[in-house]
């Protein structure tokens, strides 16, 4: 039996999602926990997926986020993979509440 083919969109956004999670794999910090070092995603990519998946519980945690990490968060990177994964997805939703937590000084410091 052929596996199932995949629409051109979810095929795209797929790859996007691939990409991004690579980045963030490689980027990844590591940090000596009992002896192994541990990959850790950076701040900035947890932001990410909690902004990509967008439901009230993880908009809660980019909050939180932003508040503990906000000053070391590039806002440039996260701006343009969530533009990449709006215009995949619903549209710009995920940008207005970054901007939103931007706006209402979130940010630490």
């Amino acid at each position: 039996m052929a596996a199932p083919r995949r629409s051109p969109f979810l095929r795209a956004l797929a790859a996007l999602r691939d990409a991004f999670e690579e980045e963030a794999i490689t980027k990844a910090e590591r940090i000596n926990y009992a002896g192994v070092k541990l990959p850790f995603a950076r701040p900035e990519d947890l932001l990410i997926y909690k902004l990509i998946a967008h439901r009230r519980r993880d908009i809660d945690d980019a909050e939180r986020l932003f508040v503990l990490h906000g000053d070391s968060i590039d806002l440039a990177r996260v701006r343009a993979v969530l533009r990449a994964f709006s215009a995949a997805l619903d549209g710009p939703d995920r940008l207005r509440t970054l901007s939103s937590l931007v706006k209402s000084g979130r940010r630490t410091g």
